[in-house]
This record gives structure tokens, sequence and C-alpha cells, in this order.
């Protein structure tokens, strides 16, 4: 999936859903991507994390690695990009 067709889907999702989540089963991020991955583990509280999208597996910086395809793994979102701007 191209950003044009990520950006095109986006677009379809309904104004009362939560956020700009998708499920990794309708989409995936382009390949070598800043996501967001919302992980829940049985019997605990889902968690955001900051993540990379690399061949199939979410991974993070501490060294925690997630398949695409694994229950865990409820929902993803692209990074916003680092602000660049001065604080105000």
């Amino acid at each position: 999936m191209n950003i044009d067709e990520v950006i095109e889907f986006l677009k379809k999702i309904d104004s009362n859903s939560e956020g700009w989540w998708i499920n990794p089963k309708i989409a995936l991020p382009e390949e070598d991507s800043r996501v967001l991955v919302t992980i829940q583990i049985p019997k605990r509280e889902p968690k955001v994390r900051s993540s990379f999208y690399h061949k199939g597996f979410f991974m993070n910086d501490n060294g925690d690695v997630w398949k695409d395809s694994d229950r865990e793994v409820k929902a993803w979102m692209y990074s916003p990009n680092p602000y660049k701007g001065r604080v105000r």
C-alpha cells in the first residue's frame, strides 16, 4: 500500500472512529516506516508503543518485536513528524 492509498483509506474512515488507528488485518504500513502500535497483552491494559515496521515486523527501541499478524497487535498508525519549530 502506498501513501496515496493510505490517505484515501483514511478519508473513508468514519469520523466517529477512535482516531486514525488502522487494524493490521485491513492494511499494513509502508516498509521501513515509523509507526505507533497498540499492543494488547492478555489480562493487561493496552499499551501504545513507538515502533518501526520492517519486513512484516513491528520493532521498538527496547528490542521488543511483534509480527504483523500477531494477535497482540491490535492497531497501528503512522507516527507524527518530530517537532522542528520553536517553543512559544
